[in-house]
């Protein structure tokens, strides 16, 4: 049996040895050491040439590649994570730190873009601070995601992105008013069931630089070239800001 642990939670995960490099891939760490508590145990079952998966006796996905089964355990092992840690602010995103230093959430619902984006950060220079979810802690920081640990101290934010596709456009981008960006913030919370505690902390995010971007994921590197060229708040003052 193998044990992921994230944040301090651990999730048990049976199944072949070629699952280790994949959940590795996806920045998770693999531990030998006694979990106190397994907060979910899934299990990868082979059929024929695919794989079922489980949590416990319910089937999650079945007659999948292991590659594909990889990501799908991998998104149940964030909901996991997510679910069980408390104080944090989960959102659907990552975050980036440019080489001049500037901490950018990349804030967006499945399909948007945002991971095409922050790979065309890193390609650029910056340094990846969080992968598949944005963790902001009490403080308004960006913590590093995924961690074995709980991070103790994170980033303040710089730049808001939301992120908004939109077939057969081309990345556009537009700075928000403060109100905006925060409707598009809570609209990419992990945690659906949080409520009004949350929209303080959200609301001082979008204190500094707030853009959005519209169109198509593939327009990521243009955008981002045009973004740390002509700098953040510049790239987005061209029109009047989306309200």
């Amino acid at each position: 049996m193998l044990v992921v642990k994230c944040y301090g939670k651990y999730i048990s995960v049976e199944g072949p040895s070629s699952i280790v490099p994949l959940l590795k891939e996806k920045g998770f760490e693999l531990v030998t050491e006694e979990a106190p508590v397994i907060e979910a145990a899934f299990s990868l079952k082979p059929k024929e040439s695919f794989f079922d998966l489980f949590e416990g006796e319910i089937k999650l996905s079945s007659d999948q590649t292991l590659p594909l089964l990889a990501e799908i355990l991998s998104s149940r092992i964030h909901e996991t994570v997510s679910g069980a840690t408390e104080g944090p602010i989960f959102l659907r995103g990552d975050a980036v730190v440019t080489p001049s230093g500037e901490t950018i959430l990349i804030a967006g619902n499945t399909f948007t873009g945002k991971t095409f984006l922050a790979d065309a950060f890193a390609r650029e220079g910056s340094s990846r601070l969080s992968q598949f979810l944005a963790v902001v802690d009490p403080d308004g920081n960006l913590l590093p995601y995924p961690s074995s640990e709980l991070p103790r101290s994170g980033l303040p934010v710089s730049t808001v992105l939301n992120l908004n596709y939109e077939p057969g456009e081309v990345w556009d981008v537009q700075e928000q008013t403060p109100g905006a960006a925060l409707l598009n913030l809570i609209q990419t919370t992990a945690r659906p069931y949080e409520g009004a505690e949350i929209l303080p902390k959200l609301a001082k995010l979008c204190e500094g630089t707030r853009l959005r971007l519209s169109g198509r994921r593939d327009s990521a590197i243009k955008t981002v070239g045009r973004i740390l060229q002509e700098g953040f708040r510049a790239a987005g003052s061209a029109k009047k800001p989306v309200q």
